[in-house]
């Protein structure tokens, strides 16, 4: 075989290949993974891919090293950008909580009710571009109202079954909705002295959805730019 020939068997493998991948791209699924179980987790899955969101967006930022200033002619030495003075290791990390969203949400943690609110607002956001193409799975949604007061955790207990009934009224905007057997409950503990919550949703999107929809975003965008 000549070796224009050999090239062009290249080129159609590598034009076959590109055809390939972008068909399975095309047909298949992305799934977004919510959990929270005193820390919230996000997650993405595609193939073999599978990233942790949360992790990616609290990733400290590395400090950048010292720049050298060269002077030509006669040497002069090399000049080193001087770093900020040493402060305090606690004034240090509060400064750094306001302005890092890990370790802000470390130090302020979210209450149970601003988690659910969250959630609510994550479902309600999907279901706009993905109310008829997603399909929403509750693997788990269990609530637990608990305070040092008895009063205080049966008040709870009332404002938590709103809270559960809010989350679940959103998620009913899916067309695809499956809750899973025993998914949702709200209970109540009068030995514990803190609520808690234990969430595992799952959002699927054909690939094919979500790039039509983020062209849609982006051309909407672009007009009203």
């Amino acid at each position: 075989m000549s070796i224009p020939g050999i090239i062009l068997l290249i080129l159609v493998c590598i034009l076959a290949v590109v055809i390939a991948l972008s068909v399975l791209l095309v047909l298949s699924t992305i799934t977004f993974i919510f959990k929270y179980k005193n820390n919230f987790s996000l997650r993405v899955k595609l193939w073999f891919l599978n990233l942790d969101i949360t992790k990616i967006l609290s990733r400290p930022k590395k400090e950048k090293t010292p720049k050298i200033l060269h002077f030509s002619g006669e040497s002069f030495g090399k000049i080193y950008e001087t770093k900020s003075p040493k402060t305090n290791k606690k004034a240090n990390r509060s400064v750094q909580a306001e302005n890092h969203p890990a370790l802000s949400q470390k130090q302020n943690k979210k209450s149970v009710f601003e988690v659910l609110d969250l959630l609510r607002e994550l479902i309600s956001d999907a279901s706009e571009p993905f109310g008829k193409c997603a399909h929403l799975k509750v693997k788990k949604l269990h609530i637990t109202a608990a305070s040092e007061n008895p009063d205080t955790t049966a008040i709870m207990f009332g404002h938590l079954n709103t809270a559960a009934g809010a989350v679940m009224l959103v998620a009913q905007k899916f067309e695809k909705l499956d809750v899973c057997n025993g998914a949702i409950g709200v209970y109540s503990d009068f030995l514990a002295t803190k609520p808690s919550l234990d969430a595992d949703i799952e959002l699927k999107v054909k690939t094919r959805y979500a790039i039509l929809t983020a062209y849609k975003i982006l051309k909407n965008y672009l007009k009203n730019k």
